[in-house]
């Protein structure tokens, strides 16, 4: 069975409350979660003037193919009334497919690991949080290996 990482994130409403009914749906959806990293308070990416971020990434595992986990991931946003309806606005929640296992996937919708984890300080602390000796299988680098130059970029509240 492969161990995945799920990055999760929400700036709408009640984000703590989105959070937790996500992951709890997201076990109901064929993942056993292991391990959750504490949740960082982030400013958000591209989003002038919103709302800033709960952050944190879950460690999983599950028998769903990357695609399947793909789906998964967008009934439960659906659910808890994220829309799609453009890049980059608000979300009630976001789950972002950053690893399967060594597995690395390039097809149209769906890229793991995910193209902009190695660059993203709220994506790598939670992770480095929770496993840090994984590595990046496109990199091939440990994540606190890739975290140190980020380290001190961005400010954040740990909750």
């Amino acid at each position: 069975m492969p161990r995945v990482y799920i990055g999760v994130g929400s700036n709408l409403g009640r984000r703590g409350e989105h959070i937790r009914r996500g992951l709890n749906m997201l076990e109901q959806r064929g993942f056993r979660i292991v391990k959750r990293s504490r949740s960082y308070e982030t400013r958000p990416v591209a989003m002038p003037g919103a709302r800033n971020f709960l952050n944190l990434v879950v460690a999983a595992d599950t028998r769903l193919s990357p695609a399947a986990c793909l789906a998964g991931f967008r009934a439960v946003e659906a659910a808890l009334g994220r829309r799609r309806h453009r890049r980059n606005a608000p979300r009630t929640l976001d789950l972002d497919l950053l690893l399967y296992g060594r597995r690395v996937i390039r097809r149209p919708g769906l890229t793991v690991p995910h193209p902009e984890m190695h660059k993203r300080m709220f994506v790598l602390q939670p992770l480095s949080d929770i496993a840090p000796g994984v590595v990046h299988p496109v990199l091939r680098q440990r994540v606190r290996t890739i975290l140190k130059p980020l380290a001190g970029r961005n400010q954040w509240k740990v909750n």
